[in-house]
């Protein structure tokens, strides 16, 4: 008979478990609940996600590029962060910031104008030599809400429900990207304010905290994992730039915002505007 898994971590909305992870034996067990089923060995060599019978198939395939696959990562001491990873012909741009910030509808923006999808929710990330950093691809599907589609030519009509939908990026990235940039997009306090979208360069210990909340974490029992991730905090920090934008609350993006960042980093597009 098999036994249960010792659960580690639960995760909990509305009173409702959502999602939980442990171990049973030499293996992890990561269930998101009504879903799908991860079963890993303890060193990442082999793993298997197992979809629920009434699972939606598109949002099982999204666990499975995004969460999953980072949990597996984690298990070979990789890092993987919260936030939309776009491509700009070879250099790569990781949008991060607090729910609600607009990482993924800025995302799709981006993509319409010559950007290319790599990450919606999770960047997978993976050494390259001494200098380097990539952003592996991973999803294929903007999952944005019912306005936002609409707002984006992503959608002919406004659905009534507010859920998060997947919509076909209009540009994937077919291969590995070197990260040059991680972008923690911000709204600012005053609603009212007209001014322009504001870029800063964040370096230090402030870049060490704009990434810490990113991180996604698995691991709760192994006590030599935050050291681990500390360290590889502090290496990406060395290698790519973090910066920070800010902009007024009720634009979701903008022209004005997206020049602003193209221009700080030097970025080209995959295709024409």
């Amino acid at each position: 008979m098999t036994s249960e898994p010792i659960w580690l971590a639960t995760r909990e909305e509305d009173g409702w478990t959502q999602f939980r992870v442990g171990r049973r034996g030499r293996d992890l067990i990561a269930e998101w609940v009504g879903l799908c089923t991860l079963v890993a060995r303890e060193d990442g060599s082999t793993w298997e996600l197992r979809p629920e019978e009434s699972a939606p198939p598109e949002v099982v395939e999204k666990v499975r590029a995004g969460a999953a696959r980072a949990l597996v990562l984690s298990l070979h001491g990789k890092l993987a962060l919260h936030g939309s990873a776009v491509a700009f012909s070879d250099h790569a741009v990781l949008l991060t910031g607090r729910h609600g910030a607009g990482k993924s509808t800025a995302a799709a923006d981006l993509c319409r104008v010559g950007a290319a999808l790599l990450a919606d929710d999770i960047a997978l990330l993976e050494k390259d030599g001494p200098s380097r950093v990539m952003v592996l691809p991973s999803e294929t599907h903007h999952w944005i809400d019912s306005p936002a589609a609409l707002a984006l030519g992503l959608s002919d009509r406004e659905d009534q429900h507010r859920d998060k939908q997947g919509h076909e990026a209009a540009r994937v990235a077919r291969g590995p990207v070197s990260l040059v940039a991680i972008c923690e997009l911000r709204w600012r306090d005053d609603e009212e304010a007209e001014a322009p979208p504001t870029i800063v360069e964040v370096v230090g210990l402030d870049a060490l905290s704009t990434l810490v909340p990113q991180v996604v974490r698995f691991l709760l029992d192994d006590s030599n994992a935050r050291s681990r991730e500390l360290n590889a905090l502090i290496d990406l920090a060395s290698k790519v730039r973090v910066l920070r934008l800010s902009r007024n609350r009720g634009h979701q993006w903008s022209a004005e915002a997206w020049h602003l960042l193209r221009r700080t980093l030097d970025l080209r597009l995959v295709g024409p505007v």
